[in-house]
């Protein structure tokens, strides 16, 4: 919901104002709505029309310093993959054993 302008909040407190004198009584009725006039022109003299803003994009480079060589390190990728192949393996040969075992059986 989008926020509400000051234009449209004084407008609403005049409405709010109008609404509370008319419950009152006829007489002050003409008084508030002489009221309510008077404050809606000096609201339109004082809003002024204002030109849309701009924004221009200065669309220039990052200055960026040397590039540093950075030589990655991938020795915990090695010795995962070693003991991924030794479990594999221990997994197989216990499949295997599991298999003889259970078929003389």
């Amino acid at each position: 919901m989008p926020k509400k302008t000051k234009k449209q909040k004084v407008l609403a407190e005049l409405r709010r104002k109008l609404s509370a004198v008319s419950t009152i009584s006829p007489r002050q009725d003409i008084k508030s709505a002489e009221f309510v006039k008077s404050q809606n022109s000096t609201i339109q003299s004082t809003v002024s029309v204002s030109s849309p803003l701009t924004f221009t994009y200065n669309n220039q480079g990052v200055a960026t310093g040397k590039k540093a060589s950075i030589v990655p390190d991938y020795s915990y990728v090695t010795r995962d993959l070693i003991k991924i192949t030794i479990f594999t393996l221990f997994t197989i040969i216990f499949q295997y054993v599991l298999y003889f075992l259970l078929r003389r059986g």
